[in-house]
């Protein structure tokens, strides 16, 4: 585990979670907490744009962010500040921050999302290989599926997402602002990220239900709740947020394949799963969570390297593990060679592939054989050993 820090963390910490720019002052604090967060081992810097607080930085805050995370040999990680309508102007951003932080970026499991600008992943990794010619340091990883995942609740706009959750709720709930919401969301808009316009309802599954009265609607779309509720799409979703206490995510299938095709087979793709640890046992074991926790790497290989030849094997493997590894910094992983980290997974490239789909995610791959954690057999013969050998690492600043 290397961690990262994370700017919405510092903004919170300092500023809160309103819509407030950032002072000098506020700045100051901010990259203090944050020199100190890679004193004591932090690697880099990340942010999340399409999130509240988050969406409220700046590109000047975040630049002034990045560029303490340079002095210390660290990267700027981002969820960009949009992958539909404003795909283009979120990575110029992060180009220019890149540009400006002298800070390497890394675009965050990269993709373009929504009808309106399907196709257009050929423009982005022009932009990203046009800025590496200029002289930034930019470049990305993604994971290979026609669906993104995240909390539910960014489908609220930016002003309806201030302050703590409480304030969110009590917006909902308002009969006044949740006309205004009902007016806002599923317009075409440049503003902010709105996923119900370019996804649609019916294209929004919700997951992750507490309420037991709710989990009937476990991997559901919204307008099939709705529809069975007998709501409107919007007031289903509002009250489910509410039920749930905000506590939803939500799958969008809103990604074409040959755009993910685009993404992952330029040189510059890492490929990481931008998924959680996920478990088919414990409390959680039951609930819908996206196929990527599951079944990223093995589908890299099968679909995309094996079957659809888009890249070689070792390419996929590359993709994998040295070239993240150089852009995180990490000296002693990513490859195979006597000294380093015995990191090792041990697989059939006849029988390797994905089983977790978007109706049964929870399932693991097939043709794993071992995987070995530090030198210790974590995985033996596709079984897990019980072997606890993960570690923590930290960042020694200027050593990247």
């Amino acid at each position: 585990m290397a961690t990262l820090v994370g700017a919405e963390t510092l903004r919170r910490c300092v500023i809160g979670a309103g819509n407030v720019k950032a002072t000098a002052d506020h700045l100051d604090h901010m990259n203090r907490l944050l020199a100190d967060s890679m004193l004591q081992g932090a690697y880099s810097l990340s942010s999340g744009l399409i999130y509240a607080p988050g969406c409220y930085a700046s590109t000047e805050e975040l630049i002034s962010l990045a560029s303490t995370c340079a002095s210390f040999g660290g990267m700027y990680a981002s969820h960009i500040r949009g992958e539909g309508t404003t795909v283009i102007p979120a990575v110029e951003e992060a180009i220019r921050i890149g540009r400006e932080a002298r800070v390497r970026v890394q675009i965050s499991h990269h993709k373009v999302e929504g009808r309106s600008s399907w196709g257009r992943a050929n423009e982005t990794i022009w932009l990203i290989e046009a800025a590496r010619e200029e002289g930034v340091d930019i470049a990305y990883d993604a994971h290979p599926y026609t669906a993104s995942s995240t909390s539910f609740d960014t489908i609220l706009p930016p002003w309806a997402r201030e302050g703590g959750r409480e304030e969110v709720l009590a917006r909902i709930k308002d009969p006044a602002a949740r006309l205004r919401l009902k007016e806002s969301i599923g317009k075409q808009t440049t503003e902010w990220e709105d996923s119900i316009a370019e996804c649609g309802w019916e294209k929004t599954n919700v997951i992750g239900f507490r309420q037991e009265a709710n989990k009937r609607f476990e991997n559901r779309s919204v307008a099939e709740i709705a529809s069975i509720l007998g709501k409107t799409p919007a007031d289903a979703a509002f009250d489910l947020l509410v039920e749930e206490d905000l506590q939803l995510d939500a799958i969008f299938h809103d990604i074409i394949e040959a755009d993910v095709e685009t993404v992952i087979r330029n040189p510059l793709a890492s490929i990481g799963s931008d998924g959680s640890a996920e478990s088919p046992s414990g409390p959680m074991g039951q609930c819908a969570v996206h196929p990527r926790a599951y079944g990223t790497f093995p589908r890299v290989i099968r679909r995309y390297a094996l079957e659809k030849g888009l890249f070689s094997l070792e390419e996929a493997i590359r993709k994998m593990t040295s070239w993240p590894a150089e852009r995180m910094g990490l000296k002693d992983r990513g490859i195979l060679a006597s000294g380093l980290a015995a990191d090792i997974v041990i697989f059939d490239p006849d029988t390797i592939r994905d089983t977790a789909t978007f109706e049964s995610p929870q399932t693991f791959p097939e043709g794993i054989h071992t995987v070995i954690v530090n030198g210790a057999v974590t995985v033996d013969d596709g079984k897990y050993t019980g072997a606890l050998a993960g570690q923590v690492l930290r960042h020694k600043p200027g050593n990247s």
